[in-house]
Formats: C-alpha cells, sequence, structure tokens
C-alpha cells in the first residue's frame, strides 16, 4: 500500500470533497481529491498559496543540468520559493491527512500526483510541526529567490524532474 498524503493550513477537515484543479495544466479537469506520495512530500511544506518550483534528480539526468542546477549540492530534491513567503513559511501551521491508496490513480509520477474522483476520509491526522526544518531534514534543499520567473522557465527545458506549484 501506498502513502499517500494531503497537507493542509486547516485542521479541521474531516472529509475530502473532489473539487476541479486550480490549473489548467492538471492534466484533469474533472473534479477530483488531491494527494501526494510519501517521496514528494517536500513540495508540500510550505502554505498552500505559496508559489514554489521543486525540481530532483532522475536517473536520465545530464551531467550539465545536474551541475548547472546542484552544483556541489548532494541533496536529491530543491524546493525553490520567493522570499516575500519565507516568513509565513517559517511561521505557518500545517496538518498532514494521510490517505488509504484505494481509489486513487497517479497522474504524474514524477512529481508524485495522485487524485480520487470519490470523496476520501482520511486514515491519519497529524500537525507537521516546523514544517521547513522537516523540508531539509528530508533531504531537499531550500533556496529562497526574489522571484520565481527564471527557474520556472529554465526547469522545464532540463532533464530534472520537476513541479511547479502555484507560480501562475
Amino acid at each position: 500500500m501506498k502513502r499517500l498524503f494531503h497537507i493542509s493550513e486547516d485542521p479541521t477537515i474531516e472529509v475530502f470533497e473532489p473539487r476541479l484543479p486550480s490549473s489548467e495544466n492538471s492534466k484533469i479537469s474533472v473534479p477530483a481529491v488531491w494527494a501526494t506520495d510519501n517521496e514528494h512530500l517536500y513540495n508540500y511544506l510550505v502554505p498552500r498559496d505559496c508559489p514554489r518550483v521543486s525540481f530532483h534528480r532522475l536517473p536520465s539526468s545530464t551531467e550539465d543540468d545536474l551541475t548547472q542546477y546542484f552544483g556541489a549540492s548532494t541533496a536529491q530534491s530543491v524546493l525553490v520559493i520567493e522570499g516575500s513567503w519565507l516568513q509565513h513559511s517559517i511561521e505557518c501551521e500545517l496538518w498532514a491527512y494521510e490517505f488509504s491508496d484505494e481509489g486513487f490513480e497517479c497522474i504524474d509520477p514524477i512529481a508524485g500526483y495522485y487524485v480520487c474522483k470519490t470523496a476520501v476520509t482520511p486514515r491519519i491526522k497529524a500537525q507537521v510541526s516546523r514544517p521547513l526544518t522537516r523540508l531539509v531534514q528530508s533531504g531537499t534543499e531550500l533556496r529562497v529567490v526574489d522571484s520565481l520567473e527564471t527557474i520556472v522557465t529554465e526547469v522545464v527545458k532540463s532533464s530534472l524532474g520537476y513541479s511547479i506549484i502555484r507560480a501562475r
């Protein structure tokens, strides 16, 4: 059984109802409950509306891309946020809702996106204490930049796995 999660700033959710995707780039056009797998949980350890770009190493990543995006870093993944979101990311309280994988289908294995088209009741709810600390402990490097515009434009042309969230 795969561990699937939904991270939220709302600690009161009892049932997740399907909703329309917030982005036309979501790869689905019907209401769904969204989740991520444990390997990609780092993408969600910031406030929901925080624009972010993440990228990670793939076996097929080129040496040039690894050098350009990781340099001497030994991190397996990088999460990039804008400086204007740093304080809120430090102060926010997050909750991890864990789901059974029953009824979920993977729509993007590179980004770790799963959807279920029916209502889902979480199995477990837990507070995520110090989410940025947990992010770094997961082997993810946090980078803070003035603007995501350049990284969004560049990472989509790379050989890395990537996810772009809320960077409209």
